[in-house]
């Protein structure tokens, strides 16, 4: 578990370092203060590229994040908590960031980024709710604590962001139009629009920063639950085994996955190889026969 979340953390922070660093440098049109939102930043190329391809695996990493704490929970109380969908529409959410830039396609974006952040707000907020109502055990009391000033700033920071914020800016700058046109130049009518803007923008990376430490505070927490991956095959007239793979060689591919997650992906690589490489002339998948004869007779019917 842990390591499923470090790498979520990792692409997210691996992501914006990226795409902030092309953004004020290399992008067709470059990113300029006060104009410094993260979805500013992957709204143009080369920046959105980066964006697209690193977010959407860290989004698929937080979903499997959500799926293990929620799992995890069950069996430390009695009560189930009710936060799985929520942390889960914010993954497909964020995905649906990535893929829709600003710029292409402004009504998707936006809302995909309203749902991510109050969906993950509210997730964060009725996880820390259910974790000190229900008396939680945790591995590490200042996480529990830090997790806990997460869930009261960043409904703070939301509601700065995502309304008053923009009401004020609406105040200054008068039409949606006039905003589009100042970012498109990359300045400002006033003073009063330049403060305002920089502070939109600075409450979105702060929130963004709340997000990623609630979840840093779990390293701990999932250090305890372990991912494994099992693949079962179902004999019978309603699940055909004909012109299907044999079962010990999808369990085998299994116990390479696992074993690449728990030993290193480079010392299994060479093994998984030679099992591809061993597709025979008549179709067939067939194992190294130091892994064939170690099978148990019953599983490697086809």
């Amino acid at each position: 578990g842990d390591r499923v979340l470090s790498t979520f953390l990792g692409l997210g922070v691996v992501t914006f370092g990226v795409t902030y660093s092309f953004a004020l440098s290399v992008d067709t049109t470059k990113l300029r203060i006060p104009f410094i939102f993260l979805s500013e930043s992957i709204n143009y190329a080369p920046s959105s590229c980066f964006g697209s391809l690193l977010l959407s695996p860290a989004c698929a990493a937080f979903a499997l994040v959500v799926i293990l704490r929620h799992e995890q929970l069950r069996t430390l109380c009695s009560t189930v908590p009710r936060t799985r969908a929520l942390g889960l529409l914010s993954a497909a959410a964020g995905h649906g960031v990535a893929s829709f830039q600003l710029k292409n396609l402004a009504v998707a974006h936006f809302l995909c980024a309203y749902l991510f952040f109050f969906c993950t707000t509210a997730y964060i907020v009725l996880a820390v709710r259910h974790e000190r109502r229900h008396g939680v055990p945790a591995r590490w009391a200042l996480g529990a604590s830090l997790r806990m000033t997460c869930a009261v700033l960043a409904p703070v920071f939301v509601l700065y962001t995502c309304a008053i914020g923009p009401l004020i800016l609406w105040h200054f700058v008068g039409s949606i139009d006039h905003y589009a046109d100042d970012e498109r130049k990359g300045t400002t009518q006033s003073m009063a629009e330049f403060v305002v803007v920089m502070t939109l923008a600075v409450s979105e990376i702060c929130m963004y920063l709340f997000f990623a430490g609630f979840f840093a505070t779990l390293f701990w927490e999932l250090r305890a639950v372990e991912l494994k991956l099992l693949v079962t095959r179902h004999v019978g007239a309603d699940h055909p085994s004909a012109n299907s793979l044999h079962e010990p060689f999808i369990n085998y591919i299994a116990e390479r996955i696992n074993d690449a997650f728990s030993i290193g992906v480079t010392r299994k690589w060479s093994s998984v190889v030679r099992v591809i490489a061993s597709w025979s002339a008549c179709g067939e998948w067939r194992l190294p026969a130091s892994r064939a004869g170690n099978m148990d007779p019953d599983s490697a019917q086809s």
